[in-house]
C-alpha cells in the first residue's frame, strides 16, 4: 500500500465535520505518518520474501540465503585453489626456492612452489604447486605450465604431467538455491532413488550414478554408473557396487546395476603447423586436451560433444597455425550423446 492511500483510509477515520482538505490541519499531520507507514509496509514485504529461499539469487553473498541453507545443514561453498604437481629438467645442485611463480603459456594463471628442491643427480625433481588465485580457472590440462615466472638457473624445463585439479569458484546465489532445493526436494529416505544413488557413490572411485526408479515395473530399479575419468567402471568396481548395495536395499526391491554407454571417439585432423613442430609431443597434447574436455561433460543429461570445441583447442594452440580436416568418426560434426552416454577418445591421427 502506498503513502496515499494510507492517508486516505486516515482521514476517513476523521468526523466529516472537520476540514480534511489538503493543507488542512488533519491533512498535513497525517501526511508524515502516511509515509512513515508506506516503508514499514515496505520492509514488512521484503521480511516475508527473505523467507523464500528462491527470492535469494542476486549476489554471492546473499547472508539470508546463507542463514537459510544453514538451517538445513548447508553450507555455501567457498572458493579453492588447484593443486597438482610440475616436473622440471634441471642441472644436478639447481635450487628451486618454496614460493617461486610458475605460469601457464600466456602467463595468465600462476602457480607458487610449496616446496623448496635441490635437484639431485637424475637431473629430475616433482615438486607440489598451488595456484596464487582460486577459481576454476586455475584448473589446467596436462602438459599446460611452461614457464618460471622469474628465470632460474639450470632448469631446462618444466611440465605438468598430469591434470592440475581442485580449482573452484566460490558458489553463486543461483548454484546454492538449487543445491537447497534439490536438497529439500530429493530427501534420502531408506529406498528411494537418492539412498540408491548415495549408497552407489559411497563406492571409492564411482564419481556419480543415475537411478531410474520403476525401471521394469513395480519395485525394480536400475543404477547406472560413471567413474572418476567419466568412463564407465570397470567389471570390478561394478561387483564392488553391486555387493554393497546387496546389503543395504530393499528386502523387496529389485536392482540392476551397469556402467554408463560408451561412444568412441576416432578424430582425424589435417593441421597447418609452424616450421619445427614434433608432431609426437603435439599429438600427446592435443589427446590430453580433448580428453580433459570430455571428462567434464555431465553424464546426467543428453548433449552433444561439439566439433567447435575441438576446433578451439586446435586454433588455442602456439604449433598450429589453422586446421584444414577436423573428422570425428569421419565426418564433420557433432556428436550426440544421450543421457547416461559419456564420449572417449579412442584415436587420434594428425596429418
Amino acid at each position: 500500500m502506498n503513502r496515499d492511500e494510507f492517508q486516505r483510509r486516515m482521514l476517513d477515520l476523521i468526523d466529516p465535520d472537520y476540514d480534511k482538505s489538503e493543507g488542512s490541519f488533519f491533512y498535513d499531520v497525517l501526511k508524515p505518518v502516511s509515509i512513515e507507514l508506506e516503508e514499514l509496509d515496505n520492509k514488512r514485504e521484503e521480511n516475508i520474501k527473505s523467507f523464500f529461499v528462491g527470492n535469494h539469487k542476486n549476489s554471492a553473498s546473499n547472508e539470508i540465503l546463507d542463514i537459510k541453507a544453514l538451517e538445513i545443514g548447508l553450507k555455501r561453498k567457498e572458493s579453492k585453489k588447484a593443486r597438482g604437481y610440475i616436473n622440471i629438467r634441471a642441472k644436478e645442485g639447481t635450487f628451486v626456492e618454496r614460493n617461486s611463480v610458475v605460469t601457464n603459456e600466456d602467463g595468465t594463471i600462476e602457480f607458487k612452489i610449496l616446496q623448496s628442491i635441490k635437484v639431485d643427480e637424475t637431473n629430475q625433481a616433482k615438486i607440489l604447486i598451488e595456484a596464487i588465485e582460486s577459481g576454476k580457472e586455475s584448473n589446467m590440462p596436462p602438459n599446460s605450465i611452461k614457464h618460471f615466472k622469474t628465470s632460474i638457473y639450470g632448469v631446462l624445463s618444466l611440465t605438468n604431467e598430469d591434470l592440475i585439479t581442485g580449482g573452484e569458484d566460490r558458489e553463486s546465489d543461483i548454484e546454492l538455491t538449487k543445491r537447497y532445493l534439490d536438497h529439500v526436494g530429493n530427501i534420502v529416505v531408506y529406498g528411494n532413488g537418492n539412498y540408491y544413488k548415495k549408497l552407489s557413490k559411497d563406492i571409492e572411485g564411482i564419481k556419480d550414478a543415475i537411478v531410474y526408479e520403476v525401471f521394469d515395473g513395480p519395485k525394480t530399479l536400475k543404477i547406472v554408473l560413471i567413474d572418476e575419468n567419466n568412463r564407465t567402471p570397470s567389471k570390478a568396481k561394478i561387483d564392488e557396487v553391486k555387493e554393497y548395495i546387496e546389503l543395504y536395499r530393499m528386502p523387496c526391491a529389485m536392482v540392476s546395476i551397469e556402467g554408463c554407454e560408451e561412444k568412441s571417439l576416432d578424430i582425424s585432423l589435417t593441421l597447418e603447423l609452424k616450421d619445427g613442430v614434433d608432431k609426437e609431443i603435439l599429438k600427446e597434447e592435443i589427446e590430453s586436451k580433448i580428453r580433459f574436455y570430455l571428462k567434464n561433460m555431465d553424464f546426467k543429461k543428453a548433449q552433444k560433444i561439439r566439433k567447435n570445441e575441438i576446433a578451439k583447442i586446435l586454433l588455442n594452440h602456439e604449433a598450429i597455425i589453422d586446421y584444414v580436416e577436423l573428422k570425428i568418426n569421419n565426418k564433420f560434426e557433432d556428436i550426440d550423446l544421450l543421457e547416461g552416454e559419456v564420449g572417449y577418445l579412442n584415436s587420434l591421427e594428425l596429418n
